[in-house]
């Protein structure tokens, strides 16, 4: 079946395709007052899916699934996450305390969010963090936001791969990264609370970041961009 949208506003679709007919099996529509858009999903163990996305353009009031959300007026954007059962059925919609979010990944019971948050009276003012969340939006106290421009993040067992950039210095508890110039490429492996089992940085004088983690049996791949004359390893 299908779903239709709204004349006033852009809306969200989720929508699960037969991997070998490419037939649409279902598809849900992510209702709201608001201009809204989709920028990361993810499929927990059980089935579930976690989707975030952010609200553009915001008119008063906005909600998302009913869900009413305060939206600061100066940066614009605030993302949320919804979260839906395996045959497209919405189980929770909750606002996110993040302007961007670069990367998602989910356990069997945990959602981690690596993102931005811009201050409302000075939006040039950013600040990186990655969260902790459980699968229906409501943030886990954790170490997680010690970290700095986190872009990418993937799930390896118990453990989290993150990858980014930093500048200066990077504490991850019983590791300190200090950059070569400019931003680094930093990448460590982290237990569910946030304490860091790995991490290392790499990169030249100039800018070079991370965004891109994979792990398997073999080893761990990243992939980035650097602006140094040379990539020092």
């Amino acid at each position: 079946g299908g779903q239709s949208g709204a004349a006033a506003q852009a809306d969200v679709f989720v929508a699960k395709v037969d991997a070998s007919t490419g037939e649409v099996q279902w598809l849900t529509k992510i209702a709201g007052t608001c201009t809204k858009g989709a920028n990361q999903l993810a499929v927990t163990p059980a089935g579930d899916i976690i989707l975030t996305g952010f609200i553009l353009f915001p008119i008063s009031p906005c909600s998302v699934n009913g869900v009413s959300m305060a939206v600061d007026h100066a940066t614009l954007l605030r993302n949320f996450l919804v979260r839906l059962g395996s045959s497209g059925n919405i189980l929770a919609t909750k606002q996110l305390d993040m302007h961007y979010v670069y990367s998602l990944a989910v356990t069997g019971t945990e959602v981690y969010i690596a993102g931005e948050r811009r201050d409302p009276a000075a939006p040039s003012n950013i600040q990186y963090a990655t969260n902790k969340y459980d699968l229906n939006g409501v943030e886990i106290p954790s170490n997680w936001k010690r970290v700095q421009r986190a872009k990418a993040l993937y799930v390896d067992g118990a453990n989290i791969w993150t990858v980014g950039e930093f500048v200066g210095s990077q504490d991850f508890g019983a590791f300190t990264l200090t950059s070569a110039g400019g931003k680094d490429i930093f990448i460590a492996q982290r237990s569910a609370g946030g304490e860091a089992n790995v991490a290392a940085s790499f990169g030249g004088t100039g800018d070079d970041t991370g965004t891109a983690v994979y792990a398997d049996a073999s080893g761990v791949y990243l992939a980035g961009s650097f602006g140094s004359p040379t990539l020092t390893l």
